[in-house]
């Protein structure tokens, strides 16, 4: 008797654990599935968007995106979870974005391993990935985000190229966002965060605004931030903070462990453009951490210090 109600008590403590976690597979543009998606290998659902309504998807649950464009994708309903779900390239990095936009209350999502550039750059967006402040909890995990897919050849570009290329990277707005191990080519603004969050281990690789932007409890490590770029009247920072709206002072910041480079091409290039490196602005700074950074600019060298 006691043996079979140890069965009955062990059955129901399995009865009663958390759901498996599930993966499920997602098709790109222009796809052909014969059948109907139930989101299997063989019939993938066909859009991110469609995986969601479906209402299988849960947390701890993963997406995998076969090889392919995806468009613009926004993200905006039935994306809201008490655990992180994972959406991620089926292989390497093949999944490709034109834009990644996130809205509404979406919470708890980890989007690793994606590309992300327009296919046509004269479609002109402000932030190629970008969450507004609804949105919480969000981590990018080893994203190649460029300007345009043949961004790596920027040395080459003249004024009016990185003009008609004034694209900025990511930003997660709302609080406790993640933005880790991604790279950032020819881009306007690099990585903009809100509180509580983390940037950590990240490549900006040729910016014509500024690196990076943190604010209050939030933690900057262990990033590269290379190649300055002048094209406009912006005055250039390699990372950038400053009491958001609303607050009086910025708390709890850390910078640590940073390397920041003002040019590393020919010196005589006629885009290069003249660095700052930290710059802290506009309110007070309680509680603030700098250490370990390295900063190279010669911005200082042949002039006075700017009054900003």
């Amino acid at each position: 008797m006691l043996r079979v109600v140890a069965l009955f008590l062990g059955l129901f403590a399995l009865s009663c654990g958390p759901a498996l976690s599930e993966t499920y597979y997602v098709a790109p543009l222009d796809a052909v599935v014969v059948g109907t998606p139930d989101g299997t290998e063989g019939l993938p659902f066909l859009s991110i968007d469609k995986a969601f309504k479906s209402g299988k998807v849960k947390g701890g649950d993963t997406l995998l995106l076969k090889d392919g464009a995806y468009g613009e994708v926004s993200i905006r309903e039935n994306a809201t979870f008490d655990v992180p779900v994972t959406i991620m390239s089926l292989n390497g990095k093949a999944a490709q974005f034109d834009r990644i936009l996130l809205t509404s209350d979406t919470r708890n999502l980890i989007l690793r391993n994606l590309s992300v550039w327009p296919r046509d750059p004269a479609t002109g967006t402000a932030y190629l990935v970008r969450a507004f402040d609804t949105v919480t909890d969000i981590t990018l995990d080893g994203l190649d985000v460029r300007s345009e897919e043949g961004a790596g050849d920027y040395m080459q570009w003249d004024a009016a190229k990185w003009e008609a290329r004034k694209f900025s990277g990511i930003m997660l707005q709302g609080p406790r966002g993640i933005v880790i191990r991604s790279n950032l080519t020819a881009i306007y603004h690099g990585i903009v965060v809100g509180e509580d969050s983390q940037i950590i281990d990240n490549v900006v690789d040729g910016f014509n605004g500024d690196g990076m932007r943190a604010f209050s409890r939030s933690i900057v490590r262990g990033n590269r931030i290379f190649n300055c770029v002048k094209t406009d009247d912006n005055h250039d920072d390699g990372f950038q903070s400053f009491p958001r709206k609303g607050t009086s002072s910025t708390t709890g910041l850390v910078i640590d462990s940073n390397i920041i480079i003002e040019w590393t091409g020919a010196p005589d290039n006629p885009v290069r453009g003249k660095l700052q490196g930290i710059g802290l602005f506009d309110g007070f700074y309680d509680d603030l951490t700098i250490v370990n950074n390295l900063v190279l600019s010669l911005i200082h060298i042949s002039e006075p210090t700017r009054p900003y």
